[in-house]
């Protein structure tokens, strides 16, 4: 890690009034990010703009952590690999230096930093004036008051429209304020959630102000973050957004349900701990669009990739993403013989030891439409991979495709086909591979004594999960499992 902070010093007076006041910089990772030119200025930026908010009596050198591994992560794995987001790219990261103001004290000092952060991001906007794909909006990561202040800047009448599209939020008060001491905060929270509930309110009206909120919030999606129990600082309670973000735009997610985290953490380690800014500067990068104008995918891809990487796939909130709810998934269609096949039983359990299956189809037949609470669950040591055409082989990780038995296959479809020379009678089943709807869990083996060795970064690989409520499973008549051969 070798860190350096640019201070932009072209953003003085001429800009803001609160440029003797405050400064603005840009991190660069040195031996990883291009460093300003004395001449050229910062004509060499070519990433996506993010902005760093630090919280109360924060410093602006709090980006470091997260800033430097996400530059690592991306010139290490994603410019050498096809597997990864094609459109990603390397984010420029902003951070704002506060003199540790105490913003969770004065009411009129978030006030202050709101106002100056829109100016700010006019004129980091502008710095990429000349390249060739200028951006329109930035991202905006805060911690604790700096979670607020973000959701401040939206409603301020210095907002430049479509200038934020996404913020996460690190153990930030958004329900209530965290001290009293000031009666400006209560009424700037006041009015700041009444802007937030107008702007996602699904109600017509006349309100110029409503329909100015509406304008600015629709495209914005807000992850709330919470250290949970270790956070003695504020309350897990506090950083809800539950009335304020609908689920279409936001969430709120404890550290301890995050994949690969699995900890509690403190108010001030939410910034720097190793597991969670992975998993943050991971989600950052699956959302970048480098090509688009906002340089991250619309609202509704976006929100999908955060909740893949926040959340941990079992809550119902979750199920909107299964590969079963989508219409455009691609069938698998496959043929075999009855001695390919192993039948397991309505409630009976199945156990794929490698080396020891007695055949390659295990097939689980849905419950009989009486019985409606059914639920299946395939648990695995291995990693849930994607089924291959090729069987002469066997497979090496188990897979779980959803199916339908048919009594034809049309032309000219690519077909699975177990049968051999001995096959009598032929099943013919029209599938889709749901092992994308895997999520990480916890290794729970008897080598295993701490959440943290099988974490991000452990020395032990987590367990595989796919779980299926009979909603899901309704409209599917055989779910069959893979096993190793």
């Amino acid at each position: 890690m070798g860190p350096s902070y640019a201070r932009i010093t072209a953003f003085d007076e001429s800009h803001t009034k609160f440029a003797s006041k405050y400064s603005l910089y840009l991190y660069r990772e040195q031996g990883r990010d291009p460093l300003p030119d004395e001449n050229e200025g910062f004509s060499h930026l070519g990433g996506i703009p993010i902005l760093f908010i630090p919280g109360n009596a924060g410093s602006y050198r709090q980006v470091r952590s997260i800033a430097a591994e996400t530059s690592d992560l991306y010139f290490d794995h994603y410019l050498e690999s096809d597997d990864l987001n094609p459109n990603a790219k390397n984010y420029d990261f902003f951070t704002a230096d506060f003199n540790e103001d105490f913003t969770a004290f004065h009411g009129r000092t978030m006030l202050d930093q709101a106002e100056y952060l829109n100016e700010a991001i006019k004129f980091i906007l502008g710095l990429y004036a000349n390249s060739e794909h200028p951006p329109r909006s930035v991202v905006v990561l805060g911690h604790s008051m700096g979670g607020v202040v973000s959701r401040v800047m939206v409603s301020l009448p210095n907002y430049n429209p479509d200038s934020i599209n996404t913020i996460i939020t690190l153990a930030s008060p958004h329900a209530a304020a965290p001290l009293t001491f000031d009666g400006d905060i209560l009424k700037i929270y006041s009015a700041v959630d009444r802007f937030w509930i107008q702007g996602y309110d699904n109600e017509e009206t006349d309100n110029t102000i409503a329909k100015i909120a509406k304008e600015r919030l629709s495209n914005i999606s807000v992850i709330s973050i919470t250290g949970g129990l270790l956070d003695t600082i504020l309350p897990a309670d506090y950083t809800t957004l539950g009335y304020l973000v609908p689920p279409t735009n936001g969430f709120t997610v404890y550290t301890t349900g995050i994949p690969g985290v699995w900890t509690p953490i403190d108010h001030l380690a939410i910034v720097w701990c190793a597991q969670l800014r992975r998993q943050v500067l991971k989600a950052l990068l699956e959302i970048a669009d480098f090509e688009s104008p906002d340089k991250t995918y619309s609202l509704d891809k976006r929100m999908k990739v955060l909740r893949k990487n926040f959340l941990s796939g079992f809550e119902n909130y979750a199920s909107q993403d299964k590969v079963a709810n989508d219409k455009t998934t691609n069938h698998i269609f496959l043929k075999a013989g009855s001695q390919q096949i192993n039948y397991v039983q309505e409630g009976q359990k199945l156990k794929v030891v490698p080396g020891k299956t007695p055949s390659p189809l295990n097939i689980f037949r849905s419950a009989s439409p009486k019985r409606s609470k059914v639920q299946f669950s395939l648990l695995s040591s291995m990693k849930i991979g994607e089924h291959t055409s090729d069987v002469t082989e066997g497979y090496t990780q188990p897979t779980l495709l959803l199916c339908n038995t048919t009594d034809a296959i049309e032309e000219g479809v690519n077909i699975i086909d177990y049968t051999n020379e001995e096959t009598t009678e032929i099943v013919l089943f029209n599938c889709i591979d749901i092992s994308e709807d895997s999520s990480i869990i916890p290794r729970s083996a008897d080598d295993t004594s701490s959440l943290s060795e099988s974490s991000i970064g452990g020395e032990k690989s987590p367990y595989h999960a796919i779980q299926y409520n009979s909603t899901m499973i309704e409209p599917y008549d055989t779910l069959i499992v893979t096993g190793l051969l």
